[in-house]
């Protein structure tokens, strides 16, 4: 856990300039960050504040998705609800449960998942959740033995701060919505119809193994492409070599289902042979079938039936927009992992471009690399009128640690052909490198 009574380990510039469109920098090294909570506001922009409300009362409608940072250990955490006026299902989500999950499993990171299922809805300012370690070498929780822990969990509305935002006064987390929510966030409807065509992101918990799954659909005239991603598929155990155990890729994918049928279809699970392979995997094998059968229920949350998993809206469903900048992701055929999309233009029409993904294969030379966040492609300085055409340079992180890249002296270890594809709208819609073509959605961040 973090000390924060000792001296800093180190003093890092903040000097956040805010721009125009809703984007941030960091002057001192440069970074841009885009918004991923989503604050509900007035008609004129104008932040709507909570009052002195209670987060116990049925009327409030807390359904989503919310982000956190661990302040004991710097970990991201997630927390999602789905809940009637009766009860709540709750999944936290951990990038490390260090202090109570370390052990068991002997690795840091993804090592357990908590829930509470059936927590009365009047009860959310103190409730329970069952955390559950994953016990090496399983990659799936037993969910029926008794929980590993209790953790006690408390929520609040904060009066005076803008709705969508709640606190944790045991660990003084703070939950940020990020989420769509129905009519609710910058004008957004994530209302479904089996007559409308639409296309979306949605994220959920996969609270078997404590993974974060990304769920995308495409419904075009009446029928409906799917594709699931996963940081890792624990039905990929006996597919996956290469030295990664806990990562084990894949891609579910459903195409021409019907949309009146979204209830009741088959997802086909193909597996990463070799994760440290580009394009290792065999469309040609017999698949894995998984149970697709999606509930709709309100504010942008799906249900597998299947599995009971939850997912919650995250992409940008108003495809009308023409502004360019924003975060964008998409899942990958060839691994099936989760490619991501910054893009921050200027008034002036220069823009700055990031395209980052867990796994750069390229980066992968020998034992000794770093198989995992192990590299970063950028393109400075692009003209809005060459997005269409563009080079975007990858740079390999050393396996040193604390050993930065430095962009004036460090070679690129690859230059993709890059071509950023716009609707008819001028919307996002996918980027190609070289010859790979990724449908994208303007989003919230997949963690993996």
């Amino acid at each position: 856990s973090i000390d924060f009574t000792k001296s800093p380990s180190s003093i890092l510039t903040g000097d956040v300039q805010v721009l125009p469109n809703g984007q941030l920098i960091r002057t001192g090294p440069g970074f841009f960050y885009t918004m991923r909570s989503f604050i509900k506001t007035e008609e004129d922009g104008a932040m709507i504040e909570v009052e002195a409300g209670d987060i116990d009362d049925v009327g409030y409608n807390i359904n989503g998705d919310y982000t956190s940072v661990d302040m004991s250990d710097g970990s991201a955490e997630i927390v999602n609800f789905a809940c009637t006026k009766v009860s709540c299902d709750i999944v936290l989500f951990d990038q490390g449960f260090t202090q109570d999950c370390e052990d068991s499993r002997g690795e840091q990171f993804w090592n357990g998942v908590a829930f509470a299922k059936g927590v009365p809805r009047t009860s959310l300012s103190s409730f329970e959740i069952d955390l559950y370690c994953l016990q090496y070498p399983e990659l799936v929780v037993n969910s029926t033995a008794e929980p590993d822990l209790k953790i006690p969990f408390e929520l609040e509305l904060l009066p005076g701060s803008p709705d969508g935002i709640m606190r944790n006064p045991l660990s003084d987390n703070y939950y940020y919505s990020s989420s769509y929510k129905k009519g609710e966030y910058a004008g957004f409807d994530t209302s479904f119809s089996l007559y409308e065509d639409f296309n979306a992101i949605f994220e959920g918990i996969d609270t078997e193994d404590s993974s974060i799954q990304a769920l995308q659909i495409d419904c075009k005239e009446g029928f409906c492409d799917l594709s699931l991603i996963d940081s890792s598929f624990s039905s990929c155990k006996d597919k996956n070599s290469g030295f990664a155990y806990a990562y084990l890729g894949g891609i579910a994918v459903a195409n021409d289902v019907p949309q009146n049928s979204l209830h009741d279809f088959k997802l086909e699970l193909f597996c990463v042979e070799d994760i440290t392979e580009l394009g290792s995997i065999d469309y040609s094998v017999t698949p894995i079938i998984l149970t697709g059968n999606l509930v709709f229920l309100e504010n942008g949350i799906i249900r597998r039936t299947g599995p009971g998993f939850n997912y919650f809206a995250s992409s940008n469903l108003d495809l009308q927009t023409n502004e360019v900048s924003g975060f964008y992701s998409g899942a990958r055929l060839y691994d099936g992992g989760s490619q991501n999309l910054h893009i921050q233009c200027s008034s002036m029409g220069s823009c700055n471009i990031i395209v980052w993904t867990a796994i750069n294969y390229e980066c992968i030379t020998g034992p000794t690399s770093r198989f995992i966040i192990n590299g970063i492609a950028v393109a400075k300085g692009v003209s809005v009128d060459s997005l269409g055409s563009f080079n975007v340079d990858l740079y390999c992180v050393s396996p040193e640690a604390g050993v930065e890249i430095d962009y004036e002296t460090d070679q690129p270890k690859k230059t993709f052909q890059a071509e950023i594809l716009t609707n008819d709208n001028g919307a996002v819609v996918g980027l190609i490198l070289d010859d790979d073509s990724i449908p994208m959605l303007k989003n919230t961040p997949v963690p993996f």
